[in-house]
């Protein structure tokens, strides 16, 4: 193996990590992005950062039902 290799390697790993991260802090399969940032790459890492937070998905869907409960008491 050659530094190349070796560079490309560790920079791969890293992809894969740094997806499993993302991935973890907004609610997603850390597993399933480790082995999506292996096989794509960066391109899975902006995928994941690009998909919107589950958890504050479902506070702003409890937010708007709470809302459209008080909405026909006011008028």
């Amino acid at each position: 193996m050659n530094l190349l290799q070796i560079f490309l390697i560790i920079s791969w790993l890293s992809v894969g990590f740094f997806t499993t991260t993302v991935a973890e802090s907004k609610n997603y399969n850390g597993y399933l992005w480790f082995v999506l940032g292996l096989f794509f790459g960066p391109i899975a890492l902006i995928s994941i950062v690009g998909m919107p937070d589950q958890a504050s998905r479902k506070y702003l869907r409890v937010i708007a039902e709470i809302l459209d409960e008080i909405e026909p008491k006011q008028l």
